[in-house]
């Protein structure tokens, strides 16, 4: 679990693991990742991310918090 202690360290681990695999990648391997995929992504975050694994299920103004954040900031 995520907590005060060991935020920062598992924060490092991730973007460590983000980096070896974007410098693992090569041209025409994957498609590119556009926005309308980030958005389809967001789109299923509440019902397959929370839902799923979680085993949470957020109310109206939850979800219209991550609306407003995930589709409403400048581009």
């Amino acid at each position: 679990m995520l907590d005060e202690h060991n935020a920062g360290r598992l924060y490092e681990y991730a973007l460590d693991a983000l980096l070896r695999i974007q410098r693992a990648s090569r041209p025409g391997l994957l498609p590119d990742y556009s926005r309308e995929l980030l958005e389809k992504e967001l789109r299923r975050f509440p019902d397959c991310d929370v839902a799923r694994q979680l085993r949470r299920e957020l109310d109206a103004a939850q979800r219209q918090t991550l609306e407003k954040v995930f589709f409403d900031a400048p581009r």
